[in-house]
């Protein structure tokens, strides 16, 4: 029965989360367990999760999220294999935001891989990251850098330039809690600080007659115009294709023009002027036209014969 469902679940199982995060888990029962742990604590999971039921489905999962640019966990087993597939992902996916959170839930081969889990669960601040980093950094002084890491994971910077706790973070009350409120407060100077020396650049640029809220204008602008004449070079192509077409078509024409028979063609309109005339000459002769000759002809007889001594 047991390699029944092995067979079937050869395959790299996904349940789809709303939160572009994921969690990789080796086994189904690995991510079972991780999901009785949150409803243990009463937290909701809203990221993706992923089992690959398999060493041999880690090329299958690097083919099929290397285009994922969301946040990616792993949690696999604390064995030789786990550690194996855990070094190729991170390092297929170096330039990926990664990280291997093993240590997080006391995941190692020198440990119960799922006994440490609802250990550390019980303190979690429920975000996957940011208990990574508190495990990481427990009881170390952080320099700025550090702390600008776990600030980043806590916190997000609202449109009011304030700092905000993330949705569903969940402050502990350890010894620890105050140090990270109080740095907390400290970030939140630091913005301050550097809020005011921004404000103090837009009052001097105002001075100099440059309005700093026109630029987000006209940078779109330009950008519509980049736009438009990114569309304008797309039809390059067809209008070459038309120009070489017409021009083809007046070089036929005039190519027909040299091979035409000027002389010819001038007979030919001779002839037809020609036969004009004939016509015109032919019509002149007319019966109305010869009656006028005779009548004149008629005229003249009778004066002769009204004088007729000069009658020959």
């Amino acid at each position: 029965m047991k390699n029944f469902f092995n067979e079937i679940n050869d395959d790299i199982s996904v349940i789809e989360g709303n939160k572009k995060e994921l969690i990789v888990f080796m086994s189904s029962e690995d991510m079972s367990s991780f999901l009785q742990l949150l409803q243990l604590n009463k937290q909701i999971n809203n990221r993706t999760l992923i089992t690959l039921n398999s060493d041999s489905n880690s090329k299958k999962f690097l083919n099929g999220y290397k285009k994922y640019d969301g946040k990616m966990f792993l949690c696999l087993s604390g064995d030789r294999t786990g550690n194996a597939i855990t070094r190729k992902i991170l390092s297929e996916f170096h330039r990926k935001n990664i990280k291997d959170v093993r240590q997080l839930y006391g995941i190692s081969e020198n440990k119960n891989q799922n006994g440490g889990l609802s250990e550390v669960s019980e303190n979690s601040t429920n975000n996957a990251e940011l208990d990574a980093l508190i495990s990481k950094y427990k009881g170390q002084k952080l320099n700025n850098d550090q702390v600008v890491e776990a600030v980043s994971a806590a916190c997000f910077v609202s449109d009011n330039h304030k700092i905000n706790l993330k949705e569903n973070l969940s402050i502990t009350d350890d010894s620890n809690a105050d140090y990270w409120k109080k740095e907390l407060l400290s970030y939140q100077k630091t913005i301050d600080l550097h809020k005011a020396q921004v404000q103090e650049v837009i009052e001097n640029l105002a001075q100099k007659g440059i309005d700093v809220t026109q630029i987000e204008y006209q940078t779109k602008t330009t950008e519509d115009k980049i736009a438009e004449l990114d569309k304008e070079l797309e039809k390059l192509p067809e209008t070459k294709e038309n120009l070489i077409a017409k021009y083809k078509i007046e070089k036929q024409n005039h190519s027909n023009n040299f091979k035409t028979d000027f002389k010819s063609e001038r007979a030919a309109e001779n002839k037809i002027i020609f036969k004009l005339d004939m016509e015109a000459s032919f019509t002149s002769q007319k019966p109305e036209n010869l009656s006028i000759y005779s009548d004149l002809m008629r005229e003249e007889e009778n004066y002769e014969n009204s004088y007729p001594g000069k009658r020959r």
